[in-house]
């Protein structure tokens, strides 16, 4: 899973119609590879707005102070075809700003929620050292480390399936 939080400041147009950071945000979602499921924006007086995207995979917020040029985006996700810092360009094209900090939150996916971090810790280090879990074949460990190291989702669902076999 992914959760990507990025402060953007020097915003020339952090005032920007609320309907056309929305746009941005969609074209974001599309970059990421995710479904667009419904939006929300609330604009604030006497300037500035929060625009929600609520996605299939979760969701994307942009925040917007234009009395400090400033803009945070929240993007969380458990599927990103593309870097998120890439996905975001449209938003940080229509604000005319820069990203003067970024933050990766580390999030525990739905499959292992139950298995506490130390012992998820221990199954994936014996994955990508070549051990199997309790029973799995040597290749279908393989195959999980492979998929452990793929991508966020691969991640997720890999992860899951590992949870199946520990189980």
């Amino acid at each position: 899973m992914i959760h990507a939080i990025f402060d953007v400041t020097g915003c020339q147009h952090a005032n920007a119609d609320p309907e056309a950071i929305m746009t941005a945000m969609r074209h974001t979602a599309n970059q990421l590879g995710c479904t667009t499921r419904a939006q929300v924006i609330e604009p604030f007086q006497p300037h500035g707005a929060t625009c929600v995207l609520i996605l299939a995979e979760s969701h994307i917020t942009v925040s917007t102070w234009p009395e400090h040029q400033l803009a945070h985006i929240d993007v969380f996700t458990c599927r990103a075809d593309c870097e998120p810092g890439h996905a975001i360009q449209p938003i940080l094209d229509l604000l005319a700003g820069q990203v003067t900090n970024t933050q990766n939150v580390l999030r525990t996916p739905p499959e292992t929620a139950g298995l506490g971090n130390v012992r998820l810790l221990e199954i994936c280090r014996g994955l990508g050292q070549g051990e199997t879990s309790p029973g799995a074949s040597s290749g279908s460990s393989s195959r999980l480390a492979q998929q452990l190291n793929s991508g966020p989702c691969g991640r997720s669902v890999a992860l899951g399936a590992l949870v199946g076999a520990v189980r």
